[in-house]
């Protein structure tokens, strides 16, 4: 084949590629369709700041029934806030859905539709729901709608980054697993100490997960000052130089990471030697655990949870 020839096939074999990888991508999603989900879905029975969500009443509210009982606010017959107050492990803390705008869109989207446990040290685990790949797209679009365009990427040293990890007392709250070697954390010295400095603690994520989750251009800006990307983080506001957030960065983005560890196997109850009836597993097990959130409000001991 002559030369010429031969490159103008190339070019157009390239261009079918281009043209069937563009025909594979996923659409965008619709933040209008997005909002809508978030409202039937209830996701701000947990989560505040979900946009176009209805505000919702302290007795519908899941996280602010739970902390309210916990810290005696809530009005009820001692007895009975002693027994709750026992028995609430879950639902304490969970992060706002307001300002997501620095989330990845392609992240939000794959985890919702197969949530991972992203924070170590939260006990509730995100629910898997009911959802098409294309109703995740809908609602990462709405909670990123009106995500500033993308920036640089950040050019730091990912050695002195790794270092500063520790100098900063970033890894006081934040796992970062599968990273190298890094020092104990340093003194965390706050001026004024936060007042949510254990939700915050709670809250932290894994940060082998920043180079998935996070916009890249956005990492630097939320390092040197969190509350200017999302007001309500409890993510205290460390003192670092522009310079040592572009470190930091370029640890996050950029360090070598070993492979997340296999689960631990589960540890299977013994099984019972003896007949079990449903009349002991209602009184053992679903009035005391599972109608809180399943039932029907009519009689369950609460109002059935989002979607009973």
């Amino acid at each position: 084949m002559p030369r010429r020839l031969h490159a103008a096939a190339l070019l157009l074999a390239a261009a079918a590629l281009l043209l069937s990888s563009a025909a594979r991508a996923e659409p965008p999603g619709n933040p209008a369709r997005g909002r809508a989900l978030i409202e039937r879905l209830q996701c701000a029975r947990c989560h505040d700041g979900a946009p176009g969500a209805a505000p919702v009443v302290r007795d519908k509210h899941c996280v602010k029934c739970h902390t309210d009982i916990l810290s005696g606010a809530f009005q009820a017959p001692p007895d009975a806030l002693k027994t709750w107050q026992r028995n609430i492990t879950h639902l304490t803390a969970v992060p706002s859905l307001d300002h997501a705008q620095r989330l990845d869109p392609a992240w939000i989207a794959a985890f919702l539709l197969q949530p991972d446990d992203l924070r170590p040290r939260l006990d509730a685990t995100m629910p898997r729901l009911a959802l098409t790949p294309a109703e995740a797209r809908d609602l990462a679009a709405a909670l990123t709608e009106g995500a500033p365009p993308p920036g640089p990427t950040p050019a730091g040293d990912p050695t002195r980054g790794l270092r500063l990890l520790a100098e900063r007392a970033c890894t006081t709250c934040h796992a970062f697993t599968g990273s190298p070697p890094l020092p104990p954390p340093a003194a965390l010295r706050l001026d004024p100490p936060p007042a949510d400095l254990d939700r915050a603690f709670k809250l932290a994520p894994d940060l082998r997960y920043v180079r998935q989750r996070l916009r890249h251009d956005l990492l630097v800006p939320w390092l040197l000052n969190p509350q200017a990307l999302k007001p309500t983080t409890p993510m205290p506001r460390l003192p670092l130089t522009p310079q040592e957030a572009e470190d930091i960065a370029a640890a996050l983005l950029r360090a070598p990471l070993t492979p997340p560890p296999a689960p631990a196997p589960l540890t299977r109850l013994p099984l019972l030697t003896r007949p079990v009836a449903w009349p002991e597993v209602e009184a053992r097990v679903f009035k005391k655990v599972c109608w809180h959130c399943h039932a029907d409000p009519a009689y369950a001991d609460g109002d059935g949870g989002p979607g009973n």
